[in-house]
């Protein structure tokens, strides 16, 4: 699959956990565009969703982050490794 540059930032930034908050602060973007890549990234099976109270991993199920993006905590998953290192 082919990455953006913009899903390249977002993956480089997510080798730990980061809330929502901070990925923007340190992407410089607005919440919208981040929202949108990162469900892109969620549905290419790039990223993992953690509860940000105990750093849970999600189960994968199908989740809207457009709707709710601040409530879960970001992860790059094994997948978005090993597509960020082929890019």
């Amino acid at each position: 699959m082919n990455m953006s540059d913009f899903e390249f930032d977002v993956l480089d930034e997510l080798y730990f956990i980061q809330s929502f908050e901070a990925l923007q602060g340190n992407l410089g973007c607005t919440s919208d565009d981040l929202a949108v890549c990162l469900q892109t990234l969620l549905d290419k099976g790039w990223i993992k969703l953690a509860e940000p109270i105990e750093d849970q991993i999600v189960p994968p199920v199908t989740f809207n982050i457009i709707q709710s993006p601040i409530r879960y905590h970001y992860l790059i998953s094994k997948e978005g490794l090993l597509a960020h290192n082929s890019a």
